[in-house]
């Protein structure tokens, strides 16, 4: 997502990096940062499989891919809401696990959540 925000002008490109001029530069730019999104949730382990915060956050890849490339301050705003909605997911994510491991009362809660979630779900 970073590289998406430097590429679209969110953040300062590193002068090293090619800026994006055309419209079928941003189409195949967009489709190689996302394919490198892919394959780096891909090589991460979680112990309970990637969590849905990962994917379901923000736009998808498929959406992504298929964004209008002409309309940059679009995909500008789309890059940053992504990046915003991502980063509180999973920081939420991660003090509810980390207050799981710390107290007994509050892993007892959560599985009381997740079985009655579970059980709500079943007709």
């Amino acid at each position: 997502m970073i590289r998406l925000q430097r590429q679209l002008g969110v953040l300062p490109l590193p002068k090293h990096q090619p800026r994006w001029y055309t419209s079928l530069d941003v189409q195949q730019g967009i489709s190689k940062i996302i394919q490198d999104w892919e394959s780096t949730v891909a090589s991460l382990t979680f112990s309970n499989g990637t969590p849905p915060e990962v994917w379901g956050t923000g736009l998808t890849t498929a959406e992504w891919r298929t964004q209008d490339v002409s309309n940059l301050h679009s995909l500008r705003l789309a890059a940053v809401r992504t990046f915003k909605l991502l980063t509180t997911n999973l920081h939420a994510r991660k003090r509810k696990e980390l207050s799981i491991r710390v107290s007994v009362h509050i892993a007892s809660r959560e599985e009381n959540i997740l079985v009655s979630d579970m059980h709500a779900s079943i007709p």
